[in-house]
């Protein structure tokens, strides 16, 4: 007799997890419902079946209470028809990987059927290719903080470790809390703004109502900007907000070596700056704004401001090009990376989320939901 029985298991990987408290995981694995399947030739219904009369017996892996199959038709007993044994009857587990140190019953005896479960480990276990080095087959291991990076404090950049330097502004229902690096100085009347379905708590701050009203949130001169290798921070500006007017207003969203007042109170203020501005007067879209201290370059966003929409502002900061990308609702914008008029090298520079001035005689508000800032130090 000729007889061939393998189970190619290419895709358990999957349900293999270390043994719980309450349980283990467990694979079922049991003949297909067209099973067995007769040749009728070389090659057909398989290209290992051998001839006429040969038996195919196919075999499928499901999970502990068979809903739905994981893998089908991945691995098959061949039996010749013209031998007169019988031992095609146990199936022994050859697979792909070593998996036989991990399962608690690694035969299946046809017809009945069979089920495999994961064995039991320690706890805090997982299953995962080495810590550091090759590509190795799996094996049960402690983890390591690499296993887990996606559950470490977060933040907009997804490489920000406790090595950098930053700020978080956020209004918790009760007035802005702030934590890190810096303080925040409020300009106009703040009060809460109670969540909604499209947005959470945010921080109202109206202007007077009067002409050249000032309004807004800044920071101190913390965030330094600077070319120098070794010194280069890569500073980087993101908040959430808006205002509730379009008309007869003006406000930026950045980064400044000016106070407030002389940013909010032109279109061209004096200093450094690389922010986001809208100013009803220049048009109806935001603008990407840089200047190093004279020459101040604009570039149209190409993206319309609506009062009373929130919007996702960025600021990013290259020292080592050097260079600035702006981002609006996660979208780079002006062509960004924008390289001309940059804030001068060795700058300190201060947030704004905004800086804004009513250009009429009524008041206007801004709303910030939340603000980050951070540098590499």
């Amino acid at each position: 007799m000729r007889h061939r029985g393998w189970i190619v298991i290419a895709g358990l990987l999957a349900l293999l997890v270390a043994g719980e408290a309450q349980g283990q995981a467990r694979a079922r694995i049991q003949k297909t419902a067209a099973s067995p399947v007769s040749c009728t030739g070389a090659g057909a219904p398989d290209a290992a079946c051998t001839g006429a009369g040969d038996v195919v017996v196919r075999w499928e892996i499901r999970d502990a209470n068979n809903q739905g199959t994981v893998l089908t038709n991945g691995y098959e007993l061949f039996q010749n028809a013209s031998s007169g044994k019988n031992d095609h009857r146990t199936i022994r587990a050859i697979l792909a990987m070593r998996l036989n140190e991990y399962l608690d019953q690694q035969s299946i005896v046809e017809p009945a059927d069979a089920t495999t479960a994961v064995s039991a480990q320690g706890a805090n276990k997982l299953m995962a290719g080495p810590t550091s080095g090759s590509a190795m087959e799996p094996a049960f291991r402690n983890a390591v903080l690499a296993d887990i990076s996606a559950l470490v404090l977060s933040t907009p950049r997804s490489e920000t470790s406790f090595a950098r330097r930053w700020f978080y502004l956020v209004d918790s229902g009760a007035g802005l809390n702030g934590f890190g690096a810096d303080v925040q100085t409020v300009t106009g009347t703040g009060s809460d703004i109670a969540p909604v379905d499209s947005a959470p708590y945010a921080r109202n701050v109206a202007s007077a109502s009067t002409t050249g009203s000032d309004f807004g949130i800044v920071g101190t001169q913390a965030w330094r900007h600077d070319r120098t290798a070794g010194e280069r921070r890569n500073v980087y500006f993101k908040a959430v907000g808006t205002t509730q007017e379009s008309a007869s207003i003006r406000h930026w969203w950045g980064l400044t070596d000016q106070t407030l007042a002389t940013m909010a109170g032109s279109d061209n203020p004096a200093g450094n700056h690389a922010a986001l501005r809208f100013s009803s007067a220049a048009g109806a879209n935001w603008s990407c704004v840089t200047k190093n201290g004279s020459t101040q370059n604009v570039v149209d966003s190409g993206t319309a401001f609506a009062g009373g929409t929130y919007y996702a502002l960025e600021v990013i900061f290259d020292d080592s090009a050097p260079s600035v990308t702006f981002k609006i609702n996660g979208a780079s914008v002006c062509g960004s990376p924008v390289t001309a008029s940059l804030p001068a090298d060795g700058t300190n520079l201060r947030w704004c989320a905004p800086c804004g001035e009513t250009t009429a005689a009524a008041a206007k508000n801004a709303r910030l939901e939340r603000l980050w800032v951070e540098s590499l130090f």
